[in-house]
């Protein structure tokens, strides 16, 4: 017999649109969603007390599939990768644009 679950938290305020994507960090303590909309909108929680870490926009490409690395996320799209740390998530970076770090972008030659 399976007993019901409670919530434990609910993470709102940030994403105007549906979720598309979402992870939880290496170490389980945060999470982060990148919503429907055309900028993708993304923010970082910590999701036991519900603050925003960092967020930002990925850009209006399209969105397949998010993870977590050891001081950030990396997203992959259509034709691109976007990986972001952040110094909230043990990254060392100093160079911070909307609150993150965006490292590399790969798109196609041509």
């Amino acid at each position: 017999k399976t007993k019901a679950r409670e919530e434990r938290v609910v993470l709102v305020g940030f994403c105007e649109e549906r979720i598309t994507c979402v992870s939880f960090s290496v170490d389980g303590e945060f999470v982060m969603a990148i919503g429907q909309d055309t900028s993708h909108r993304f923010a970082c929680y910590n999701w036991q007390t519900g603050v925003i870490i960092f967020s930002g926009m990925a850009g209006n490409s399209d969105l397949y599939m998010m993870t977590s690395i050891p001081a950030g996320f990396a997203v992959c799209g259509n034709k691109e990768i976007k990986v972001w740390e952040h110094a909230g998530l043990g990254s060392t970076c100093t160079t911070e644009k909307e609150g993150s770090r965006w490292m590399c972008g790969v798109a196609p030659l041509g």
